[in-house]
């Protein structure tokens, strides 16, 4: 494994404390899971958000007006965990420069669930 550097060190523990932040505020709609060693936010048994390092991606919808909002996001672009050009499909990935967003796209995305 590739060492990294302090500072994204400090971005992936800030990035871990924003995602507990999201949890805890919308608890107990979600709960947290693990996929391929990343952790996750699941609602009503869908994997909705998960966390990749200091990025945080959210399953959006393509054409939802919310993943328009969030690749609005300086910083935003496809969630790619993989780092190789395969982003999934219908997801947002926003660095934790902009973690004040992922709260609210967060609810944005289970409340548009249960419309």
């Amino acid at each position: 494994m590739a060492e990294i550097s302090h500072d994204e060190a400090e971005r992936i523990s800030l990035a871990r404390q924003h995602f507990a932040d999201v949890l805890e505020a919308l608890a107990p709609e979600v709960r947290q899971g693990t996929m391929m060693g990343r952790p996750n936010l699941i609602a009503a048994g869908t994997m909705v958000a998960c966390l990749h390092q200091d990025v945080f991606g959210l399953r959006l919808g393509r054409n939802s007006a919310e993943f328009a909002r969030a690749m609005a996001v300086p910083g935003a672009a496809l969630f790619d965990p993989s780092g190789k050009g395969r982003p999934f499909k219908d997801w947002v990935g926003v660095p934790v420069a902009a973690a004040d967003e992922w709260l609210p796209l967060c609810a944005a995305l289970l409340a548009r669930r249960h419309a």
